[in-house]
């Protein structure tokens, strides 16, 4: 048996650990290794009856929308399979919706990847109510939506963006922080671009939830009217998803263990 020093027994220790990380470690991509390429998706253009959002309370036969996914409005568009991308991970999406509604701060929407993952983008802004269809904690923002201004939820922090892109939850906020009238259109009295807020909806609430996964398949997007007397329709939306290839495995387990392992031995004093 050989007799390790205490240094030593850092640097087998890290190696080690460096081997566990690799088999069984997620792997956050942050930069592109050799590149990056750029896929844009339009989903298929909706008829006002087949893209229409009622609001609840119809009436027989109609569903109420109580915080699920399965009572809300949806729209899948499919994400086909490009062979020369087939194993490179998504870095980033931006998804830009046309539709029209009477009223923003009725409005629930989320988007759900390939792989399950949904992402609230916007929840009752101003009313501060639960996700849960039940039209309590306030009216939220009156200012109207319209095909000709469609809205762009993004959180990419590389978006040069002075000053960052505002909350979704203000949506309805002209850029003194007033509320919009009830016949304002959000996009023309204000801006266009939102970065993903949840307010008090579970689960996930920025668009970089998304990112490491495979984008192949079929995405969806969920919308939902929690209150009475409004309604809306969706016509089409899309998506921009960044794609970056995974690193090959030998260069990753070299990187961490060169790196954990380099630390460790600058790290380590030496006795005289």
């Amino acid at each position: 048996m050989f007799n390790v020093g205490s240094g030593e027994k850092k640097l087998i220790g890290a190696a080690a650990l460096c081997v566990v990380v690799v088999l069984f470690g997620t792997i956050a991509v942050s930069q592109p290794a050799q590149g990056s390429v750029i896929l844009t998706y339009n989903s298929t253009p909706l008829s006002e009856a087949a893209g229409a959002i009622h609001d609840p309370f119809l009436g027989p036969g109609s569903v109420d929308y109580n915080g699920t996914t399965a009572t809300m409005f949806d729209d899948v568009m499919v994400v086909a399979l490009d062979p020369t991308y087939a194993t490179w991970v998504i870095a980033n999406v931006i998804v830009e919706i046309t539709m029209e509604h009477s009223f923003i701060g009725d409005l629930t929407i989320k988007l759900e990847s390939a792989v399950g993952t949904v992402v609230t983008l916007v929840n009752r802004p101003g009313s501060g109510g639960p996700d849960n269809g039940s039209n309590s904690g306030g009216a939220g923002y009156s200012a109207n939506l319209i095909y000709d201004y469609p809205i762009t939820y993004s959180d990419d922090p590389a978006l040069p963006a002075d000053p960052p892109l505002p909350s979704a939850e203000d949506i309805g906020l002209d850029g003194l922080g007033v509320s919009l009238a009830s016949d304002d259109v959000v996009g023309q009295s204000n801006g266009d671009w939102y970065q993903p807020d949840k307010d008090t909806a579970a689960g996930e609430g920025l668009l970089s939830a998304f990112d490491g996964q495979l984008a192949w398949g079929d995405w969806t997007l969920y919308l939902a009217d929690s209150a009475a007397f409004d309604d809306g329709h969706l016509r089409q939306w899309s998506l921009r998803i960044e794609l970056v290839p995974i690193p090959e495995p030998a260069t990753i387990v070299l990187l961490l263990c060169g790196g954990v392992m380099m630390t460790r031995h600058n790290g380590r004093r030496r006795r005289v």
